[in-house]
């Protein structure tokens, strides 16, 4: 496979609206105009250059799950090169467990509401974190964002790899070939690798024995239980408290032992049963639950590939985005709950709905099925 430049297909769910207006339009005209000419080197040859290598992704945790197949095969393709990873300060503690071969280098990016001394200030925090990683010989952007273009141009890299942007190459010197049609985000992420002659490498997600020993002391857990992670950051992403005591209430019935994790900024924990919340402060904490448990339940979340990257059986619940384009990949059982209802606005990026038609049609005896039948097909698997 050849590094070529290839037009990215257009993400309407992902900028809804904007690539058909014409400040849509004229963004994509400058980003092509302005954009560097792609080379058509092969694969091989950026690696045999390669003696450092920074990855480029602030995105969020599922992102940084969903890339980690890729990276590690180019990891171990690299072995003797010095590897660096930007990831945002928030999630850094799992960039270092998921990646514990990469130096982290975590991120804070400036906000217009900090105010123009406290922007000023922090943006230039912010130049100095990036100058003073060093120079590297190639930098690879999973994900197709301006600001992380931006962000390796201002690193010094040589070689930069990535996906186009709205057809372009903008500030690139090699552009990943796009799929087109409706394709998972962890597929088309995977291409990454095989664009450098290496296949995915999909190891499960674990931590140090003694970290495990420890957490083991301090958090004991049933010995077979289904854990539920009820929400994400987005308030349409996450569980309805109605909907999660009756999903609760119909698994204890099944004779399950369940428990809910609380994340730090959920803020309805006070409502969850005290006998089966448990509050997560850390990100060992959040792996350790996710790994023990025999069946996770997660919303559409960083948690939900975190739980599925551990090895274990995960129900996916979505509202605003799709199964089709955002559900994990890997060898892991699972299974989507979708609300019940078609909804011609799905996919949509709201933060604020009026309706939350989608979060409001989940049905809870689906999930409560989905479960069953993933403890049904790991207890098949084990007699086997």
């Amino acid at each position: 496979m050849r590094l070529r430049r290839t037009p990215w297909p257009r993400r309407e769910d992902r900028y809804p609206g904007i690539l058909r207006s014409w400040m849509g339009q004229a963004v994509s005209f400058l980003l092509t105009a302005f954009s560097t000419r792609s080379k058509k080197l092969p694969a091989t040859h950026l690696l045999q250059k390669v003696d450092d290598l920074i990855v480029i992704l602030p995105q969020g945790l599922g992102d940084l799950v969903m890339a980690r197949p890729a990276l590690l095969a180019l990891f171990a393709a690299v072995p003797a090169a010095r590897k660096t990873i930007l990831v945002q300060a928030r999630i850094s503690d799992f960039a270092k467990i998921l990646y514990p071969q990469a130096y982290v280098v975590s991120l804070e990016f400036p906000r217009l509401k900090d105010g123009v001394w406290r922007l000023l200030k922090k943006f230039m925090g912010f130049y100095r974190l990036l100058r003073d990683v060093g120079r590297h010989s190639l930098a690879v952007l999973p994900y197709p964002d301006l600001r992380n273009s931006i962000i390796s141009l201002v690193v010094r890299a040589r070689i930069r790899v990535g996906f186009s942007i709205s057809g372009s190459g903008f500030l690139l010197t090699h552009c990943l070939p796009s799929r087109t049609g409706l394709v998972r985000r962890g597929e088309w992420m995977c291409d990454i690798s095989r664009a450098f002659g290496v296949e995915p490498l999909w190891i499960r997600v674990s931590l140090d024995e003694s970290v495990e020993n420890d957490l083991r002391r301090r958090l004991p857990l049933p010995r077979r239980f289904v854990v539920i992670h009820p929400g994400a950051r987005e308030p349409l992403r996450r569980l309805p408290m109605d909907a999660l005591r009756t999903v609760c209430r119909r698994l204890r019935g099944a004779g399950l032992r369940v428990i809910v994790i609380v994340p730090p900024d959920y803020p309805e924990a006070e409502s969850i049963d005290v006998a089966s919340r448990i509050r997560t402060k850390q990100a060992e904490e959040l792996i350790y639950i996710l790994s023990s448990a025999a069946v996770a339940v997660c919303m559409d979340s960083g948690a939900m590939h975190l739980a599925h990257a551990t090895g274990t059986p995960t129900v996916g619940i979505f509202t605003q985005n799709t199964p089709q384009r955002v559900a994990p990949v890997g060898p892991t059982p699972f299974v989507a709950v979708e609300p019940s209802q078609p909804l011609q606005c799905r996919p949509c990026l709201r933060i604020r709905c009026k309706s939350c038609a989608c979060r409001d049609s989940i049905d809870c005896e689906e999930i409560v099925r989905a479960v069953l039948l993933l403890l049904k097909e790991k207890a098949e698997a084990n007699d086997e």
